[in-house]
């Protein structure tokens, strides 16, 4: 058996109806005013209007919102609180105050506007609305627009790479020449000791034994990324105790 969710009356497990009573808010209007009659909207977070047009017109057909049935009634956030009409039809908003009326406004031709609002419990969100200009972008994103030719590079904030190098630098007691050079590009870096003597790595700055960062004999290993929050573009050095051993180096850009 199909159950209506709309229906009047309409309990939810919770108690209560999922749905108000439908309020007549415009009748044959034919110019621009806003609504006499104000819906409530206690517990309920959305209104479906409906918009019954006679005639040939259009018309901006609003829902607005005040905490005081006799108040000041402003524009909802919801972006879908406002639409052009030529014809009937109907349109759902999120609401957030008490009580609600209808404007209709940019009143032209001779049709004439019947709207009626039901309030009723909405399961989810409004519709968010996505611009595409290139102010808002240019405030969005540090100042650079954003455009199918410049497009917002992710891999900056997670810090994943689309490039791995990969090398094996052998380490001696003297800590000269960086096993891994500076690079600006880098947003990725893993080290592996794959010897059996500990290694000493230096961010920056020449490697001293038992200073900086030690690798463990044997597998030990160290790893920079922005998601970890310890990524470095500087130089790296390293450094053992004795003997000449090898490091695995693993960079992304």
């Amino acid at each position: 058996m199909r159950t209506d969710l709309c229906a009047p009356n309409y309990l939810q497990e919770q108690g209560g109806a999922i749905k108000g009573e439908a309020v007549r808010v415009l009748a044959n209007q034919q110019a621009n005013r806003l609504s006499d009659d104000a819906v409530d909207t206690a517990g309920f977070n959305a209104v479906n209007v409906a918009v019954y047009v006679g005639g040939s017109g259009s018309a901006t057909i609003s829902v607005e919102g005040s905490y005081e049935q006799g108040g000041n009634y402003l524009a909802l956030s919801d972006p879908n609180a406002s639409e052009s009409v030529s014809s009937s039809t109907s349109f759902d908003c999120i609401v957030g105050t008490r009580w609600v009326k209808v404007r209709l406004a940019d009143y032209l031709g001779t049709a004439s506007f019947t709207v009626i609002v039901t309030p009723y419990q909405s399961p989810g969100m409004s519709q968010v609305q996505i611009t595409n200009t290139a102010a808002q972008n240019l405030a969005q994103y540090n100042g650079v627009a954003v455009s199918t030719s410049n497009p917002v590079d992710v891999r900056e904030t997670v810090g994943a790479y689309t490039t791995l190098t990969e090398t094996a630098p052998l380490v001696t007691t003297i800590s000269i020449g960086a096993v891994l050079a500076a690079n600006t590009a880098r947003l990725y870096a893993l080290l592996i000791n794959d010897s059996d003597t500990d290694i000493y790595l230096g961010i920056g700055v020449n490697a001293v034994v038992n200073t900086g960062i030690r690798l463990n004999a044997l597998g030990g290993s160290y790893e920079m990324s922005k998601r970890e929050g310890n990524l470095t573009t500087a130089a790296i050095y390293a450094i053992v105790a004795a003997g000449s051993k090898t490091l695995l180096v693993n960079e992304g850009v």
